[in-house]
């Protein structure tokens, strides 16, 4: 829920993968399209399609080389930057670099209440 905020504060066009129960707190945390990660087939292809082509940089917050595979797979033609919380993993693409993240909360607390429209 952090990540999709700061996305948000930053700029960012925001696609985030939740299980379909979770789709109205997801975008409740500022979310532009939410899509399904049941059918990782499916998925890509929706993101594809919502992003014209595939997402340029990106963010795994749940780790596992599946999943890291699953999000550099939604990358577009030219490739970018995938920050992912699992170290030492690797990218099939080259064009794809994966970052290691660590972030830290001291409260623990989310804010919807002050996302912009």
């Amino acid at each position: 829920m952090f990540a999709i905020q700061l996305a948000r504060r930053a700029g960012y066009k925001v696609i985030a993968t939740a299980s379909p129960s979770s789709f109205d707190l997801v975008k409740s945390y500022g979310a532009h399209q939410v899509v399904s990660y049941r059918d990782q087939d499916a998925a890509l292809v929706e993101i594809k399609k919502l992003t014209n082509g595939g997402v340029s940089a990106g963010l795994d917050c749940v780790g596992g080389q599946k999943n890291i595979t699953f999000a550099v797979n939604a990358f577009g033609p030219k490739g970018g930057k995938l920050s992912t919380t699992l170290m030492g993993s690797k990218s099939k693409r080259k064009d794809v670099e994966l970052s290691p993240l660590m972030v830290f909360t001291v409260l623990g607390k989310v804010r919807p209440d002050i996302m912009p429209s």
